[in-house]
């Protein structure tokens, strides 16, 4: 479980992250997308994402975070023509990486019970996970976007340039911003 921390700066990971909020309300920054989220929601973040998330100052936020990779986890235990398996279409700027869990319970439930049988590891946890992965994969391709919409990814180098103005974002987003303000942050 992790509690609100110093904001974290802008990263990827290597692999595929879900995420579970219990509660709190704040943003996260993916990419070019600035998302709400709020206690009962989940995130998805690619691979390929650069991101970051801050909760809301005057609310204590609680999230967990797991990390994984699909085609290795189910490797052996899914048939190689499945589809469901590829992460590059859960991205880009019309994919929404955070999904409200009043929207998709269905999603929300698998990503919790990713989590807790992760934690705790209780006998056969490892079998469950990879049925509970296989089944939120499905979850997920069923809710993206229709091809073409995720084939203009933002070029990861720009995003490194305007990473200051993103944090800034992230840190004062309740307060008014001038464009003069983030684009000094850049310099």
């Amino acid at each position: 479980l992790r509690g609100e921390v110093s904001p974290i700066p802008p990263h990827a990971h290597d692999c595929f992250e879900i995420g579970y909020c219990h509660e709190g309300t704040g943003v996260f920054i993916v990419e070019d997308k600035i998302l709400s989220f709020r206690g009962g929601d989940v995130s998805v973040i690619n691979n390929r994402e650069l991101h970051l998330m801050k909760g809301d100052p005057q609310t204590v936020t609680k999230w967990n975070f797991l990390n994984l990779d699909p085609v290795k986890l189910l490797a052996g235990f899914v048939p190689s023509e499945e589809k469901v398996l590829e992460t590059f279409t859960l991205s880009g700027p019309a994919f929404n990486n955070v999904i409200g869990g009043e929207a998709h319970p269905e999603i929300r439930d698998l990503i919790k019970a990713i989590i807790h049988e992760a934690m705790e590891k209780p006998d056969c946890y490892k079998s469950e996970v990879r049925a509970l992965v296989w089944a939120l994969m499905v979850q997920l391709h069923r809710i993206k976007p229709v091809a073409g919409d995720t084939e203009h990814q933002p070029e990861r180098e720009k995003l490194r340039r305007i990473s200051p103005a993103l944090e800034t974002i992230a840190e004062h987003y309740a307060e008014p911003l001038t464009m003069e303000t983030l684009a000094a942050r850049c310099r």
